[in-house]
């Protein structure tokens, strides 16, 4: 159990703590979105149209870019930077590898070493630990399916063909 002291009951009171405090809030928000976006966007869009999904990893990235240089809003780009990285990875594996889980993690890390080497200069921060927390949680529901034994499922699920109907 936690300490109460920890974690308070009225988060507002973290406000003189936390400069910026409603920008941290809406952020937070948006990023809690753009984890739902591939799940309920990008799934059916890359089964049916894998090249679609893919091409649209440089408009996420352009609009990134973009946002990036507004000087008032480019904390915007800088999540949907580490977001175009999530994108561009899910792209390719749902798209043409989503039968071997064993390429999962590896397909999904595309991203890894720029989002190090980034971070490592301190650029893109936000974005960088957004794509870092999606892999985080890639990781972590790949380890429940093979401690479950859940990957022979998952091989067969991936390969059943679609009813068009």
């Amino acid at each position: 159990m936690l300490n109460s002291t920890l974690v308070p009951s009225n988060p507002d009171r973290l406000k003189p703590l936390v400069p910026n405090w409603e920008k941290c809030q809406s952020v937070f928000w948006t990023a809690a979105f753009l984890v739902s976006v591939p799940v309920f966007i990008q799934a059916p869009l890359v089964r049916y149209y894998p090249e679609i999904s893919l091409g649209l990893t440089i408009f996420w990235v352009g609009l990134g870019i973009w946002l990036l240089k507004q000087a008032k809003i480019s904390l915007w780009g800088d999540l949907l930077l580490g977001f175009s990285w999530s994108w561009l990875a899910g792209s390719l594996y749902w798209g043409w590898w989503r039968w071997e889980p064993l390429l999962h993690i590896p397909m999904e890390a595309i991203g890894l070493p720029f989002v190090l080497w980034g971070l490592c200069k301190g650029r893109g921060k936000v974005g960088n630990l957004f794509y870092l927390g999606s892999l985080l949680g890639t990781a972590i529901t790949d380890l429940y399916f093979y401690l479950t034994g859940l990957i022979p499922y998952w091989r067969q699920l991936m390969t059943v063909e679609l009813d068009p109907n």
